[in-house]
């Protein structure tokens, strides 16, 4: 018995709309995070610029959430039967793990490029858009 054609993942059938909805999610991702950079850091409440952070923010939330749900799924799916309840809480680990280093990390470098020195506010832009282009480049 030949298997049916398509994408498969040890194993196991993958279905063509969810590996779709993760590149085009990474892909919406890169969209808001370009727009993010572009946008911020500014020293301005207009609603111009508000209204231009709050877009790229509503696009990359729109990618990250486009893509997450089928990588977990993928996850728990590959995951053997007793170590279900483990995957699904190591999930919610690696998540906050990855936050509180990458917290850590840009605390270290805005500390390091002189954050904290009182520079003028077009240095500490200048600060915020490096650190943004170093973190969305990862």
């Amino acid at each position: 018995m030949t298997a049916a054609p398509g994408l498969y993942v040890l194993g196991r059938p993958v279905g063509r709309a969810p590996v779709r909805d993760v590149f085009a999610g990474r892909g919406i991702s890169l969209v808001g995070l370009a727009g993010l950079l572009l946008a911020g850091p500014v020293h301005s409440g207009t609603v111009a610029a508000i209204a231009a952070v709050s877009a790229a923010l509503l696009v990359l939330g729109w990618g990250i959430g486009m893509a997450w749900p089928h990588l977990l799924t993928r996850v728990l799916q590959l995951t053997p039967d007793e170590d279900q309840d483990l995957a699904g809480s190591s999930v919610t680990t690696v998540q906050l793990t990855a936050t509180a280093f990458g917290s850590a990390l840009a605390g270290a470098v805005a500390n390091v490029v002189g954050f904290s020195d009182g520079a003028g506010t077009g240095d500490l832009q200048s600060t915020a858009r490096r650190m943004f282009a170093l973190y969305a480049r990862r």
